[in-house]
């Protein structure tokens, strides 16, 4: 049962930092303007670069319920119309419901850690400490082998690994935008949602980095007053 609860310490933090790596990423506008600064290819479409800079800074604080709506203006073909139509609108709804779901799941997921951690360290006292950290790998471990099968379907067919996330999170088709009549989707091409994830998995892989050399060091130091 101890060594449950201590795996189960391994895969809260992996949730927590999952959860913390999109939030630090995805909800960073820069991110989008540097995106846009390196790659032209959106701006090629004669859209201006102020309506890309509007449509990040709605869609972005929607879906962190930084606001309540998502009314703007852009031009389109020298017409000024509204930046996104009601179905945009209704993704984005999904979107905000979807992250804020997955904020209160790494809150749990963080309180749980903190509960297993007093736990175990009233109970086992100093050795909780190498148990704890033997969950952590174990927890981080059995992750990396999901992200691999899962970076390696994004490597073959990034498009069906994106569908199938959409069709699994998401509550309507709304997300199946046309670039010749949304600007959503002018906006987010799928190299930007490429970009994205390589970004959220790369501050990810450095929050696991210094869980798992910490751990290392409390097993290490662990075994050496084993042995002592």
């Amino acid at each position: 049962m101890k060594k449950i609860f201590a795996c189960l310490f391994g895969l809260c933090l992996v949730v927590a930092g999952v959860v913390g790596a999109i939030g630090a990423v995805a909800f960073e506008k820069d991110f989008y303007y540097d995106f846009y600064d390196r790659d032209q290819t959106v701006l090629k479409e004669n859209v201006r670069e102020e309506d890309l800079d509007l449509a990040i800074s709605l869609m972005v604080d929607y879906a962190d319920s930084k606001r309540s709506d998502m009314v703007g203006e852009i031009v389109s073909n020298g017409i000024t119309q509204p930046a996104f139509k009601d179905y945009e609108v209704e993704h984005m709804e999904d979107v905000r419901v979807l992250w804020n779901n997955a904020k209160k799941a790494g809150i749990g997921a963080l309180t749980l850690t903190l509960v297993i951690a007093a736990g175990l360290l009233w109970k086992e006292g100093k050795m909780a400490r190498a148990m704890l950290a033997q969950g952590v790998l174990a927890g981080f471990g059995a992750f990396v082998i999901f992200l691999v099968l899962l970076a390696c379907w994004a490597f073959v067919d990034f498009t069906s690994l994106w569908i199938q996330f959409h069709e699994l999170f998401l509550s309507n088709s709304h997300w199946m935008l046309d670039p010749v009549t949304d600007f959503m989707i002018v906006a987010c091409p799928e190299g930007l949602f490429e970009a994205l994830i390589m970004r959220i998995v790369l501050v990810f892989g450095v929050y696991t980095g210094i869980l798992v050399l910490i751990s290392l060091l409390i097993l290490r130091r662990a075994k050496r007053s084993w042995v002592g």
